[in-house]
């Protein structure tokens, strides 16, 4: 699979082609104008960045993994995994770079993690909801 570089920063992507080119960090520094510390930090941010993307990218498992399962939650719970999960999706937005639009389709992982957190709010919901009175058996 072809790397998307485009989400690196200019200097990110200078430095990782020039290291790909076995470069060593200071040899790369001179070029640029940079320490070879500097070099180093930005190739260790480019290869974060595309690590983070690869995986946001990865495709959802097989439909056979994906049967429904019994695993009752207490409000509590269900609640605290709703916070987790905000959470999450929060931090899958921020990884995925700030040139991720609102109507930007999500990552196979990000899109599961939206449709959970929103079946997770609808029980939410469905549990705080009034029940109706039951009329008893007479």
């Amino acid at each position: 699979m072809e790397q998307d570089l485009t989400i690196l920063t200019e200097r990110q992507r200078q430095v990782y082609l020039l290291r790909a080119q076995k470069l060593t960090f200071a040899e790369i520094g001179t070029q640029l104008g940079v320490s070879a510390a500097a070099a180093g930090s930005a190739y260790r941010a480019a290869c974060r960045r595309l690590r983070t993307q690869a995986i946001l990218l990865e495709t959802p498992p097989a439909e056979e993994k994906s049967q429904s399962v019994a695993f009752p939650l207490n409000r509590s719970e269900l609640e605290a995994v709703v916070s987790a999960l905000l959470l999450l999706q929060r931090d899958m937005r921020r990884r995925a770079g700030t040139g991720m639009r609102l109507r930007d389709p999500l990552p196979p992982k990000a899109a599961r993690v939206a449709d959970l957190l929103h079946r997770a709010q609808t029980a939410l919901a469905q549990a705080d909801a009034p029940r109706p009175a039951r009329k008893d058996m007479e």
